[in-house]
């Protein structure tokens, strides 16, 4: 729905907090490399959408940022 927070309050309600969140996880962080992060890792890879005007699907790739990509390996996510 777009609602602010909305995927950050709902994961931390179900016990799965978004790795770098302070506002809505308040256990404390153990893991050393979590400690070491500065921000929020939430990312939207890629998303589809029909364009407004055109009516065309419109598809829009980010890569995934190396700080992501090092945290998902040395948490044994990611190859």
């Amino acid at each position: 729905t777009g609602r602010t927070h909305q995927i950050r309050i709902h994961l931390a309600s179900v016990g799965y907090p978004v790795i770098g969140e302070t506002e809505y996880d308040r256990k404390p962080i153990e893991h050393p490399l979590l400690r070491q992060i500065r921000r929020q890792m939430l990312h939207a890879y890629q998303i589809f959408f029909v364009h407004p005007y055109t009516q065309k699907m419109v598809s829009v790739t980010a890569n995934i940022p190396e700080d992501f990509n090092q945290c998902l390996k040395t948490l044994g996510f990611a190859k």
